[in-house]
């Protein structure tokens, strides 16, 4: 199949066939070529959206398999945000493994970014893991997500960690950016002394950029419970800081 219209002449003669569809386009990512867009852009033309839901996996992974041709066009990535929000976690896996390797895509759309925050919010750590990655990737953190960002920082969980740290270190080595995103919208509310730890680890072992962070949250008006249960944990971290 060297041409487009080979590839459509073979659907058609299996009278669009959705296990014979799936077979051509994993043929097709074996080795992704230019013309496999025109392919793709007549199967989203022509099939209904439940027949689109029986391929869309294949057709998810060809697309980022072309990906690495030429930088997707926003027709393509319209429709990855749209499968997101209608698919498993399977498929939402997928797209976000597509936008791994195609981090361009996130950096220059804002609802991407907003599919990158529903992953955050997640059960499934897997998908919050492959959402953490690309993150890492971005030379910005977007600060609008922050709180998204906070849910993978409550979970506490091993397997996140070490992708949080890089994070943490990448994006947030200033106490102040960290006071303000947590201040901003009252975000602090949300944070666990679990998800508090990470941020404090990421300071440490500079005790004065933690003792800077504690001023910060000490002249703060947040409510004053929160606020006990927060320097509490500070004081800690200075405590054995102190004894190395």
């Amino acid at each position: 199949m060297n041409s487009k219209k080979d590839v459509i002449s073979k659907i058609q003669e299996n009278e669009f066939n959705q296990n014979s569809i799936n077979d051509i386009i994993i043929k097709l990512s074996e080795e992704p070529k230019l013309f496999h867009f025109e392919v793709v852009d007549f199967l989203l033309n022509k099939l209904k959206k439940e027949e689109l839901q029986k391929i869309n996996i294949n057709l998810i992974y060809l697309l980022g398999e072309l990906g690495n041709l030429t930088k997707l066009e926003q027709k393509y990535t319209q429709y990855l945000y749209e499968s997101f929000y209608i698919s498993d976690r399977w498929i939402r896996s997928e797209i976000l493994k597509v936008l791994e390797k195609n981090i361009e895509i996130v950096k220059s759309d804002n609802n991407i970014i907003l599919l990158i925050s529903s992953a955050l919010k997640e059960e499934y750590e897997t998908n919050n893991l492959i959402a953490l990655r690309i993150l890492l990737k971005l030379d910005k953190f977007p600060d609008r997500i922050f709180k998204s960002f906070i849910s993978v920082l409550n979970k506490g969980k091993s397997e996140l960690k070490g992708t949080i740290g890089k994070i943490l270190d990448k994006h947030f080595q200033e106490e102040a950016l960290i006071f303000s995103l947590l201040d901003q919208n009252k975000n602090y509310r949300i944070l666990k002394s679990s998800g508090l730890r990470l941020i404090l680890q990421s300071l440490f072992p500079l005790i004065n950029r933690i003792e800077n962070f504690q001023k910060l949250i000490e002249t703060s008006d947040w409510e004053t419970e929160k606020k006990s249960i927060f320097l509490k944990e500070i004081k800690i971290i200075i405590s054995l800081a102190n004894r190395i």
